[in-house]
């Protein structure tokens, strides 16, 4: 594995002291509401800004999170949350709504593919 110390987090304590606990990705990770992470992921349906996956592989992504949340998360509410359609579209409204200006092109053309 090639990484660097600050995208590693040990245990201080304890018999696995010393040993790597977690690895983070710092490139994609933000400090945001509950309510934005309260969802799937919007890659989950999108392999790209213009190209869908497959819905298999949506599925597939889906039923591992629920599995994972299961897992770790302790509130019931929010498994029931993220599986909610009508919370997951406005949690895909956010983020369109907090895209960079930069993309706005690519937001006006999911907004007319994805508009009902």
């Amino acid at each position: 594995m090639q990484g660097h110390r600050r995208n590693m987090i040990f245990a201080t304590e304890g018999p696995r002291a010393g040993r790597i606990v977690a690895v983070i990705d710092w490139e994609m990770a933000a400090s945001v509401p509950l309510w934005s992470l309260v969802c799937y992921p919007a890659w989950f349906g999108q392999a790209g800004y213009f190209s869908k996956r497959d819905p298999a592989e949506t599925q597939l992504f889906k039923d591992t999170y629920i599995r994972e949340l299961q897992k770790y998360v302790h509130d019931s509410l929010i498994l029931r949350i993220v599986q909610n359609v009508k919370a997951e579209s406005r949690r895909r409204f956010a983020d369109a709504a907090i895209l960079p200006w930069d993309t706005a092109d690519s937001m006006e053309k999911w907004l007319s593919e994805n508009h009902r």
